[in-house]
């Protein structure tokens, strides 16, 4: 039998699990796929899981509803921030190691800004074919891969299926990439909508792909105030771009608990 926590970060809802004794069976995608599933499970975007750590106060590892685990998950790091407060340790600042290195988080109040770090392989105006069209995107990854494309409609019936085909393209074969619609909401302020691989659908929200979107506009528009994305889901969240990297702030917050047994 094993403890887990249900928590939502923006509308991202996790399952966490203790395993800093290391013993979840983490190489078994199908049951982690299985306790995901929102028929079949619990229910999630993704599982994290606290493992030790000899450089941070604890290590997070992040498996999306596929089964299989990611690089990074903003909204997770922000969870596993929540979780460390829940238990009693009360700190100014919360450094959590990452498949990326080290990063931190500072509570204050509901809202937790992290940081993570510089965003890399940054590509502006990239032309991908996509059948007889061409398709102007932008690339950059900010902890994970993601794909940006400014649309005027959000509301667009055909965004997702579009953002599935963006994903799988062969031109980000093998592993493929996050999807991030955006449009701007006025100043300093965009709307968004994200296709998260490895969940294999929209999401409510995604910290990564919202630090994409704000890192993108910044370099296009040399914005140099904090940024809030809005989703569709209405879940907001705020981008600070500064020198050292990308700050994201937002909520995560206890949902429930209990005790889930792996079927033999």
């Amino acid at each position: 039998m094993i403890n887990f926590t249900k928590y939502q970060a923006s509308g991202n809802d996790f399952i966490l699990i203790d395993d800093r004794k290391k013993t979840f069976p983490q190489e078994d995608s199908t049951w982690i796929r299985q306790i995901c599933h929102r028929s079949y499970g619990i229910g999630a975007d993704g599982l994290i899981l606290l493992q030790p750590s000899t450089s941070a106060l604890v290590k997070m590892r992040i498996f999306n509803a596929d089964g299989y685990e990611a690089s990074m998950c903003g909204n997770g790091l922000r969870v596993v921030a929540k979780q460390l407060y829940r238990e009693g340790l009360k700190m100014i600042k919360y450094h959590i190691e990452t498949h990326v290195g080290v990063l931190s988080c500072i509570i204050s109040g509901n809202q937790i800004r992290s940081s993570l770090g510089a965003p890399c392989n940054i590509k502006l105006n990239h032309p991908l074919k996509m059948g007889d069209e061409i398709l102007n995107i932008h690339l950059i990854n900010t902890g994970a891969p993601h794909a940006v494309v400014f649309v005027k409609d959000l509301s667009c019936n055909s965004l997702m299926g579009i953002a599935k085909e963006i994903r799988s393209h062969s031109f980000f074969s093998p592993s493929g990439v996050n999807v991030n619609f955006a449009t701007m909401d006025g100043p300093s302020h965009l709307k968004m909508r994200t296709f998260e691989k490895g969940v294999e659908g929209e999401t409510l929200s995604c910290g990564t792909g919202a630090a994409a979107v704000a890192a993108i506009y910044q370099l296009l528009y040399q914005v140099n105030e904090p940024i809030d994305i809005r989703f569709v889901s209405d879940n907001v969240l705020r981008i600070d771009l500064l020198d050292e990297g990308v700050h994201v702030t937002g909520p995560a917050e206890y949902i429930f608990e209990g005790i889930i047994g792996r079927k033999l």
